[in-house]
């Protein structure tokens, strides 16, 4: 158990290189670690749900991220199911998602999340190319799940006692 979440500790934990796939969220220590990735699109589906509904007063906003949100959905539902014609759907959602990043957006907010998204392209597509490899890091999640709400129940990271009790 680390103080922080920040790059130093996930480079104390990984070191600079990580020879795995690399699944995450879109927290910035990531970016520094060399390893190939995939991003959270479950993650990213809330990322923009919330961007939807603050541009909800804008009809051609609220369509962007709708399409949005359908491509990241149906690169999830490829990953999930690996049909006949992968590399032909593969190529399609790939294209799609990629047309939907390219187009600038006029709210200057909007455009900054966009080219977010579109910085991190092939971490989104990532589980695609290599099979076994999952579109969401839930997995994980869940089995950190019961550590996380005692740390929280017992406030076991406010001091360094706390942490290694914690770690017990």
């Amino acid at each position: 158990i680390e103080p922080g979440r920040g790059q130093k500790e996930l480079r104390g934990t990984l070191g600079d290189s990580y020879k795995g796939v690399l699944i995450s969220d879109f927290l910035g220590a990531y970016n520094g670690i060399r390893s190939l990735k995939q991003r959270c699109l479950v993650h990213a589906l809330r990322l923009i749900d919330k961007w939807r509904v603050y541009y909800d007063n804008d009809p051609r906003m609220t369509k962007y991220f709708l399409n949005l949100k359908t491509a990241v959905k149906r690169i999830i539902l490829l990953n999930s199911q690996i049909p006949k014609n992968f590399s032909l759907k593969k190529a399609d959602v790939v294209a799609s998602l990629r047309r939907l990043l390219s187009k600038e957006l006029e709210p200057i907010k909007a455009n900054k999340f966009r080219r977010k998204l579109l910085d991190h392209f092939d971490e989104l597509v990532t589980c695609l190319d290599y099979k076994g490899i999952s579109s969401n890091n839930n997995h994980v999640e869940r089995l950190l799940r019961g550590s996380v709400i005692m740390r929280k129940i017992t406030f076991g990271n406010r001091s360094e006692k706390g942490m290694r009790n914690h770690e017990v």
